[in-house]
Formats: structure tokens, sequence, C-alpha cells
């Protein structure tokens, strides 16, 4: 199934955001403990790893899309690459928060100490979703990958573009 390389922006802004998020209830949770703000991060977790494997499936098309175009350089591949292997990180480590969160819920441990643990782990998962959008952003911005480039007066007319 073909999907708009376009739509990878959006899946992934709506994923930092529900990850973020959960790591704000973790904290929250750390510092009040109340069952409420436990399950807040468990549904945005859950929420946010689904949303950052669309993502990753997303993200492939638009790569494919861009080689696709004829404008896949050395370098331009290699910043992919590394783009993907942090993005892959950020998912397995949301998928294992997550699981992490619905033990936690299920057994009703909610001792300090595991609290302090939940937020470190989701304050490092933080940081790997970091460093994925920095080089996202090195992707967009020093090397112009899944930007809309001008189109054609025929279709700007009618106000659709091309993805290159």
């Amino acid at each position: 199934m073909e999907i708009s390389p376009l739509l990878h922006p959006k899946v992934v802004h709506l994923a930092i955001g529900w990850m973020m998020g959960a790591v704000g209830f973790a904290l929250a949770w750390l510092i009040w403990n109340r069952t409420w703000l436990r399950t807040a991060a468990l549904v945005l977790a859950v929420a946010g790893s689904v949303a950052l494997f669309g993502a990753r499936q997303t993200g492939e098309e638009a790569e494919h899309a861009f080689a696709e175009a004829g404008r896949m350089t050395e370098a331009v591949h290699e910043a992919i690459e590394a783009h993907e292997e942090w993005g892959t990180r950020a998912w397995i480590g949301s998928m294992l928060w997550a699981v992490v969160l619905v033990l936690l819920s299920w057994r009703r441990w909610d001792a300090l100490w595991v609290r302090g643990l939940v937020a470190i782990l989701g304050l490092v998962l933080a940081y790997l979703i970091y460093q994925t959008g920095e080089l996202g952003g090195e992707l967009t911005y020093r090397h112009g990958v899944n930007v809309q480039t001008q189109a054609p007066a025929s279709e700007e007319a009618s106000g659709h573009g091309t993805v290159e």
C-alpha cells in the first residue's frame, strides 16, 4: 500500500506530542503519586508507540519517494540511515516503556523508587526522540528531503504540488 510521503511529518509530530505528554505525566506521577497521572502516561505512551510505528512506515515511504525522484545522494542516504536508526531506537524504547507502564498499572506498584525509575526511563526515551528529531530536521532543512517543491503551472492552479 502506497502512503503519501507528506504524511510522515504529520504522523511524526503526533507521535512526538503523545510521547512527550506521556513523559510529562510520568514526571507529574513521580511528584504527586496520583493514579490518574499514571493512567494518562500509560494511555499516551501506548498511543505514542503506535504513532511511532506509523512514523516508521511513513518514513520508509518518504525515503522511497525521494529515491525514486532521483535526488538520493550518498550524504542524504547516510543521513536517512542515521535518522532511521535513531527512530528505531526510539520506537523500541517507547514500546518497552509502554509495557513497563502497563505492568505497573496492572500490579498497582507506585512506590517512590518505581515512579522515579519510570520517570528516568521516560527522560531517556525523550532523549531518543529528540535525537531522532534533530536528524529529521537536518534531512529536511539541509538536504531538502520530503519538502514540497514548486508545482508546474497546471498543478499550481489546482493547489496540488509534487513531492521530491
